[in-house]
């Protein structure tokens, strides 16, 4: 008898967790607009330098990048101001860098505002990191949550101060109605 109470106890659970997420699970997937596109990166203030033993460190390097989407009428094309802090392990050529930006969408009376984390391996381009934004004015109740990886420089004008290349990929969680 206590095996059976036991037993219907915990098939209560269950079904009472199952009932609890399966709402939540429907609302991520039914709200969410994914989305890539090509960054450009261009060096728009450099900062200075700074060396303590085998790391360098760049504070507050403000870069400018051009974000071509590959479906402008998902996520508009946009133009991306970043503040960087930039840690460069001078053995290794790995960077880690701590990046806030403002992205502001072409025809879009709003702005993405956030931050993400980057790592570079400065010898060979290579690049990946996670970004979260959330929309202000007609974006606002809006996230934007983006990973970057390498991206191909055939696709960017060479522009002056041209840095870098990579490949917006991720999705919008848009604002409950």
């Amino acid at each position: 008898m206590i095996g059976n109470k036991s037993l219907m106890i915990f098939f209560a659970v269950v079904v009472a967790l199952l009932m609890a997420f399966t709402p939540v699970a429907g609302l991520a997937h039914a709200n969410k607009t994914y989305f890539s596109a090509l960054e450009c990166a261009y060096v728009l203030i450099p900062a200075q330098p700074e060396i303590r033993g085998m790391t360098m460190h760049i504070t507050d390097q403000v870069h400018q990048t051009l974000i071509f989407s590959d479906d402008p009428l998902t996520f508009p094309n946009a133009i991306n101001t970043a503040h960087l802090d930039i840690t460069i392990n001078m053995v290794t050529g790995q960077a880690t860098v701590f990046a806030i930006a403002h992205v502001q969408p072409e025809g879009v009376e709003g702005t993405w505002e956030g931050f993400g984390t980057f790592q570079i391996d400065t010898l060979t381009g290579g690049q990946q990191g996670h970004a979260v934004m959330h929309g202000t004015g007609e974006l606002a109740g809006q996230t934007l949550v983006l990973n970057t990886t390498s991206g191909n420089p055939a696709g960017c004008p060479m522009l002056p101060g041209f840095m870098s290349a990579g490949r917006w990929n991720g999705f919008i969680v848009h604002a409950e109605l």
